[in-house]
């Protein structure tokens, strides 16, 4: 947004005045506009010759998946609620791999909030009964059963009860077991040394966003950009971002070339040790380019929750995206 009119001239006024108000020093953070004007959290203010652009912030992607294990797995069924709830669910379900819909189930159960039954009333009431049956393998015959019976249409219900009954390894209850192996723990948040990061809610969080929702490699690609802008380089002893992702890239992807293995830490290096946004965008592109560039060729350079907002930086010349 450049200042064009007065009106903007004292929006922009007031936004600087917020800014100052909350400690904010430079032009890296500042507050969010999407509802109201005094939302000191997740916006970025950012100056060029021509006046000032406004974009969304780096915090958006971690004020919104969280900042540290605990509040990333307390939001996991959350995000995972609000994903297929806006986005196209049958779609959704048609790119997700069997083992990446079991361990959306496992996490998802482990939350209190499974017993609402939130999740499977949504898809029962947008799916049909093909990829109600997909449903039916990770969250287990019997809930996926109850709710097409509570929620979905006489068709679909019709549908859902031909096709389960003769579908092999539909099982009755949801498996309790991840496809993932055990992650290693010991990422550090910025500023919080002692606190680990979960990347595999992260990496499922981003599964079933608009952008990740493309591909593994998509889904993959933003979580390399949110580990590298978001966790400090030091980590537990022979624990790495690499290491972790690549573990993610085998469980998931294993297509993808093993050969990107040992560049991904120095990706996420980069992209934590960049000196200006403009240089942070460049490595977040480095990253992106390690899985075939997913997120650049979707169009949406900042991803999904603004996570690759330095990126959008970046293919905008060091204006934004606005």
């Amino acid at each position: 947004m450049e200042i064009k009119s007065l009106q903007s001239l004292k929006t922009f006024a007031a936004m600087v005045a917020v800014t100052a108000a909350v400690g904010y020093t430079s032009a890296s953070q500042a507050f969010c506009v999407d509802g109201g004007s005094n939302c000191p959290k997740c916006q970025l203010i950012r100056f060029n010759g021509a006046g000032a652009t406004i974009t969304p912030g780096y915090k958006r992607a971690g004020a919104f998946l969280g900042t540290n294990s605990a509040e990333i797995q307390a939001k996991f069924a959350s995000i995972q609620e609000s994903n297929f709830a806006k986005g196209d669910a049958k779609l959704i379900i048609s790119r997700l791999s069997d083992k990446e819909l079991n361990d959306i189930a496992v996490l998802y159960n482990s939350s209190p909030q499974a017993a609402n039954g939130t999740l499977l009333r949504t898809l029962a009431t947008r799916l049909d009964g093909a990829s109600l049956t997909k449903v039916a393998k990770a969250f287990g015959k019997l809930d996926t059963q109850r709710a097409v019976m509570a929620y979905s249409s006489a068709n679909v219900q019709q549908e859902f009860i031909a096709q389960v009954g003769t579908t092999i390894g539909v099982p009755s209850v949801a498996s309790t077991q991840l496809s993932s192996a055990t992650i290693p723990k010991g990422f550090s948040p910025m500023g919080a040394p002692n606190t680990d990061m979960s990347l595999p809610e992260i990496y499922l969080d981003f599964r079933t966003a608009p952008v990740g929702s493309l591909g593994a490699a998509s889904a993959l690609s933003e979580t390399l950009i949110y580990a590298g802008t978001r966790l400090s380089p030091a980590v537990a002893v022979g624990t790495t971002i690499g290491s972790v992702i690549h573990e993610l890239i085998e469980t998931y992807d294993p297509d993808l070339d093993d050969v990107i293995g040992g560049t991904i830490q120095a990706a996420a290096d980069n992209m934590s040790e960049a000196g200006t946004e403009l240089q942070q965008g460049q490595m977040e592109q480095a990253g992106d380019a390690l899985f075939g560039t997913p997120v650049g060729k979707s169009g949406d350079y900042d991803g999904d929750w603004n996570v690759g907002e330095s990126y959008e930086f970046f293919e905008g010349g060091g204006t934004g995206g606005c």
